[in-house]
């Protein structure tokens, strides 16, 4: 993700970090693999939603952060990556067609996942200029966002999403 920042040194990038992880482990990342990161590139601490409010693409790694960032309309592209045999391990005992909330719970490819090889900096690069360039691809996300909205319903989604989960992953036990 940081290779792809340094790719494209006219966007502005900011970086959404929990203050359980320490600021000096994401410069150390920053400073190895884009020296030139002051210039384009910020990192805030606990204000995700804040942000998420004022970005109009995202990248983003799994988790219930694509969902989160679903719901607050903005288009983004998925990014996992992890240790090849882990990976191998995970799809040996879990087979799911996707891998983003957004994408499992709509069981369709409404945003990009980039998992894995298909994770590079080009390919990076290539999906922000999708969602930021492309107008009737990002428009299409945004209304498939709408529909995802409507089947996740009210208030008290994260309850029902981990009484579905449990209920899905008694198949696997």
């Amino acid at each position: 993700m940081v290779s792809a920042m340094k790719l494209l040194p006219v966007k502005q990038f900011v970086i959404a970090r929990t203050s359980l992880l320490s600021e000096e482990l994401f410069i150390e990342i920053l400073n190895k693999y884009h020296p030139a990161w002051k210039s384009h590139v910020q990192i805030i601490t606990d204000k995700t939603y804040d942000l998420l409010q004022h970005t109009s693409s995202a990248m983003v790694t799994s988790g219930t952060a694509t969902l989160e960032t679903a719901l607050f309309h903005v288009p983004q592209v998925v990014c996992y990556k992890t240790i090849p045999l882990n990976f191998r391990i995970a799809k040996t005992f879990v087979d799911v067609k996707y891998i983003s909330l957004v994408n499992l719970i709509a069981n369709k490819p409404i945003v990009k996942e980039l998992i894995q090889g298909d994770l590079t900096p080009e390919n990076l690069k290539a999906e922000l200029a999708l969602l930021e360039e492309d107008v009737k691809y990002r428009n299409k996300i945004l209304e498939e966002y709408k529909e995802l909205a409507t089947m996740i319903g009210e208030p008290g989604v994260a309850e029902r999403m981990a009484e579905d989960m449990v209920e899905r992953l008694k198949d696997f036990v």
